[in-house]
């Protein structure tokens, strides 16, 4: 949770998980002015600076760190609104999509005929372009007019 009161005092200890690891600072006074030491001795002016060196990009300091000691990771959980009770809730499994079959025109031999869908939702020959509205038409077409 952010750093909701901004008046940190020395001493305050501040923590943040970033990337699956938990990172830990803590304020402390140096000659007479706040600063932000994590926990590898770096220090820092600000939050923001103590956040920046660890994600190693522009960071909101406020935003990173929250203050107290380090919490165990909470489960992801469901409120409801009607009686404002919250529960963990495990994550849905994902389903394989289905796929979607075309109807692919064949010959008495099994063979992919040479005809095209076309975004109308008519099959257009493939060897003399005429359209026809189902692909068994097509199909007795080129069978007719253009034997293998």
């Amino acid at each position: 949770m952010a750093v909701e009161d901004r008046n940190l005092s020395a001493g305050t200890k501040l923590w943040a998980r970033y990337r699956g690891q938990v990172h830990t600072a803590e304020v402390v006074e140096i000659e007479g002015k706040l600063v932000y030491k994590l926990a590898d001795g770096r220090e820092f002016k600000s939050p923001s600076a103590a956040g920046t060196a660890i994600t190693e990009k522009a960071c909101n300091g406020w935003a990173f760190w929250s203050v107290g000691e380090p919490t165990e990771k909470a489960p992801k959980v469901e409120r409801t609104s009607s009686s404002g009770t919250v529960r963990a809730v495990p994550k849905p499994e994902k389903k394989p999509r289905a796929r979607k079959e075309r109807e692919v025109p064949r010959d008495g031999n099994g063979h992919v005929l040479p005809i095209v869908e076309q975004v109308a939702g008519t099959f257009e020959c493939g060897n003399c372009g005429a359209s026809f509205p189902t692909s068994e038409e097509a199909a007795a077409h080129l069978a007719e007019a253009h034997p293998a």
